[in-house]
């Protein structure tokens, strides 16, 4: 017998049937850190387009279940991190203000006259530590909302579901134009 004929427990003669095929690697990165995923599929070299698209669809959706699986969990994070941030830096906020207002009124009474203390100004060392403290809650503020928008699109596709992609809806593109 070659080796190539190969007989079953029930004597059945099983011959390899060469089938032309391909070997498709799917690799992708997947959150921000790094990490990638990779599929390999074996197709049929004759494989309708149709139907070698249907089965790269599903590992792109995989690929993508993924990665949201891994962005969720970062955007969670760093939500509850910039919420506590964002309390730290209203607390800070409020001590420069208030230590503005109180060299005002040091300046205030320390002042006899009526026109030189509406020309009291504060300190530029003061203004610009509100400033920057606004600014600072600004970023924060900024960094949440975004977190906010981002944690439904990344839920929607861990329960199967297409979030709607914002660039490929038509609202959006007629608000463009105008």
């Amino acid at each position: 017998m070659s080796d190539d004929i190969l007989v079953s427990e029930d004597k059945t003669v099983l011959a390899p049937i060469e089938i032309p095929g391909m070997k498709i690697t799917f690799q992708s990165p997947i959150g921000p850190q790094g990490k990638m995923i990779g599929f390999d599929v074996a197709a049929d070299a004759l494989i309708p387009l149709g139907a070698l698209n249907e089965r790269l669809d599903v590992i792109a959706k995989a690929v993508r279940r993924q990665d949201a699986f891994e962005q969720l969990r970062l955007d969670q994070q760093s939500l509850r991190a910039n919420r506590k941030l964002l309390e730290k830096a209203r607390k800070a906020r409020a001590e420069a203000q208030a230590a503005l207002e109180a060299r005002l009124e040091v300046v205030r009474a320390s002042t006899p006259r009526r026109r030189e203390v509406e020309a009291v100004q504060a300190a530029p060392a003061n203004i610009n530590a509100v400033a920057q403290h606004d600014q600072r809650i600004l970023e924060i503020e900024g960094q949440i909302a975004g977190c906010e928008e981002r944690i439904p699109f990344w839920k929607a596709i861990l329960l199967g579901r297409e979030p709607l992609d914002l660039e490929l809806d038509p609202a959006n593109d007629r608000e463009a134009a105008e």
